[in-house]
């Protein structure tokens, strides 16, 4: 009885893990789109890819503007590396917090990602990003 449960139990756990791994692949494939798509200044296709969290929580001007400016001080995205990751669910679906060091063309950058894991897609519920060169005056 005790094998079964703990056969049973480990089973649950590996399936767990594979779908954790598919959404952490789905998630990362959704941050590339949404990096060449920064690069390419289409920031109103960026913000039709986001979740309906996000677009509650941000008008698509604000999004905008909000893009523009980063993109102002800092330039495109030349690469990242991600350097951690969070898992959750709660009443409004599974999360994966994705977050990297990205480096631009006048600056680096930490990017935090919060994409929801829906069925077979993961969409942008949550997009921060920490960086001083955000902080300069561009007329300086």
């Amino acid at each position: 009885m005790v094998k079964s449960l703990i056969a049973a139990f480990l089973m649950t756990s590996l399936a767990g893990c594979s779908a954790l791994g598919e959404g952490t692949d789905k998630s990362e494939r959704q941050v590339d789109v949404i990096h060449k798509l920064y690069n390419a200044k289409k920031f109103d296709r960026i913000y039709a890819l986001t979740d309906e969290i996000y677009q509650k929580a941000t008008t698509k001007k604000l999004n905008e503007r909000f893009l523009k400016t980063i993109h102002k001080k800092l330039g495109k995205v030349e690469e990242k590396t991600r350097t951690g990751w969070q898992a959750n669910t709660n009443m409004q679906g599974s999360f994966l917090v994705l977050i990297y060091d990205t480096k631009f063309e006048n600056g680096q950058g930490v990017e935090t990602f919060t994409m929801k894991l829906d069925n077979d897609r993961a969409k942008m519920a949550g997009y921060n990003i920490d960086s001083p060169a955000l902080m300069i005056d561009l007329e300086e």
